[in-house]
């Protein structure tokens, strides 16, 4: 029976979960581990797609990314078949590496996209390698908290979900913002709020402008715009004054936006979203 053919459209976001094949280890040390790195940083750079988050398990790995104008078999097939003739040449091995393809699930829907997050960090937490997310080593996380940067993980999609413009007065990601798209990249939605009285709620943000799509590494492209605009003006410092105000904001309402981000994550999940992992799990294919 011939293969079905995924679906895809240039901005089309996944899940992707490639595993061992027979479950077996296909990363034994870090050298292993920061070679897939290095694949995917290269993969990335050619093919021009955007990575929203990664973890890689001993023996299996799940992105999230947002492809170009290459499709994501090409992607894929780059990186399992780099990695895989690595690993079988430094181990002395013959055969398939991974089990069958890897299985993919298309995201529309921005509040599922916010789960699939949440499923790919805590997996090191679920699977009792570590107790904090932030604890483990060979994952996104730590770039979503600005512990690290990275030069192919793009946070921005996902905190500008709790970006303190997008949480005042917004639906949550399951309203009408969130409802599914057939074409294009899925929609803006708004940000679950954090509950009363914690960091991070409505009552606690400072105004201030939110991020721009692919603008900054650091959500901070309204200030990088800013600088630009305001250096040089002749005004006297009245500009340079403005964008250091503007400048504080952001770097304010970015903290904010990670400490809420990092909230959600660590917290236990709402009700409604009880089996949740089992069903992301179910629905990769």
């Amino acid at each position: 029976m011939p293969k079905r053919k995924r679906v895809w459209y240039p901005g089309a976001v996944y899940h992707i979960m490639s595993r061992g094949n027979r479950r077996s280890k296909i990363f034994r040390d870090d050298s292993d581990y920061r070679v897939y790195l290095k694949i995917l940083d290269k993969t990335c750079f050619d093919y021009k797609f955007q990575l929203y988050g990664y973890c890689i398990m001993p023996n299996h790995i799940h992105l999230q990314l947002e492809t170009g104008e290459t499709e994501i078999w090409e992607i894929m097939r780059r990186i399992n078949r780099g990695y895989a003739c690595y690993f079988n040449r430094r181990h002395n091995l013959v055969g398939h590496l991974f089990q069958g393809r890897y299985k993919s699930k298309l995201i529309q829907d921005p509040h599922y996209n916010l789960q699939v997050n949440r499923y790919i960090h805590l997996n090191p937490v679920k699977a009792g390698l570590v107790e904090r997310p932030g604890d483990y080593l060979w994952s996104s996380y730590s770039f979503y908290l600005g512990y690290e940067r990275s030069e192919i993980v793009n946070p921005d999609r996902i905190l500008r979900y709790f970006w303190p413009d997008n949480r005042q007065g917004s639906a949550s990601p399951a309203g009408p913002a969130g409802s599914a798209r057939s074409a294009g990249p899925i929609g803006e939605p708004g940000v679950p709020a954090a509950g009363e009285g914690e960091a991070g709620s409505a009552g606690e943000i400072a105004a201030g402008g939110g991020p721009e799509d692919g603008r900054s590494d650091e959500a901070l492209a309204p200030v990088q715009e800013l600088t630009a605009s305001s250096a040089g003006a002749g005004d006297g410092g009245r500009g340079m004054r403005h964008f250091s105000a503007s400048a504080g904001r952001g770097l304010a309402n970015l903290k904010l936006a990670r400490k809420a981000y990092q909230q959600y994550i660590e917290s236990e999940p709402p009700a409604d979203e009880a089996g949740i992992d089992q069903q992301i799990e179910k629905e990769l294919v």
